[in-house]
C-alpha cells in the first residue's frame, strides 16, 4: 500500500521451475509520498513535509510555546498518514512590553498573558 513501481517498472511474473525455485524479476518499487501532516498551534511540522513510507520525522513546537519534555517522532503508515503522539507544548509568559503610565488604564490580565492571549489598555 504504502510503495508504488519504480518508473517503467510493473507488476513480475515468476514460474516455479522443476527445480522447485521461483524464476522471474523482482519490481522496482519505492515508497510514496505521505500526505501533509497540517496541525495546528502550537505545533511545529515542517520536518514531516515531503517524507514518504516508513520514514520518520520530528514534531515539536512553535515559536512562543516551550516544550515539556522531549520532541517526537512520527512516522509515514503505509496509509499515507503521517502519525505519532503529539508533544506537550507550555504557552510562554510575556514578560516584556506590558505598557505602563499614568495615563493608561491597563488590564490586570495584561501582566499574566501567555502565547496568543490578549488584554485591554485604554486612556485613564
Amino acid at each position: 500500500d504504502g510503495f508504488r513501481y519504480f518508473s517503467e517498472s510493473g507488476p513480475q511474473v515468476f514460474t516455479c521451475k522443476s527445480t522447485g525455485e521461483l524464476s522471474g524479476t523482482q519490481p522496482t518499487c519505492e515508497p510514496k509520498l505521505c500526505n501533509d501532516l497540517a496541525l495546528s498551534e502550537p505545533y511545529r511540522s515542517d520536518a514531516c513535509k515531503g517524507v514518504k513510507t516508513d520514514e520518520t520525522c520530528v514534531v515539536d513546537c512553535r515559536s512562543g510555546w516551550t516544550l515539556d519534555g522531549s520532541a517526537h517522532m512520527f512516522t509515514c503508515k503505509t496509509s499515507g498518514n503521517v502519525e505519532g503522539a503529539l508533544p506537550t507544548c507550555v504557552p510562554r509568559k510575556c514578560t516584556n512590553g506590558v505598557p505602563f503610565g499614568n495615563d493608561l488604564s491597563v488590564a490586570a490580565a495584561c501582566s499574566s498573558l501567555t502565547t496568543g492571549q490578549s488584554c485591554s489598555v485604554t486612556c485613564a
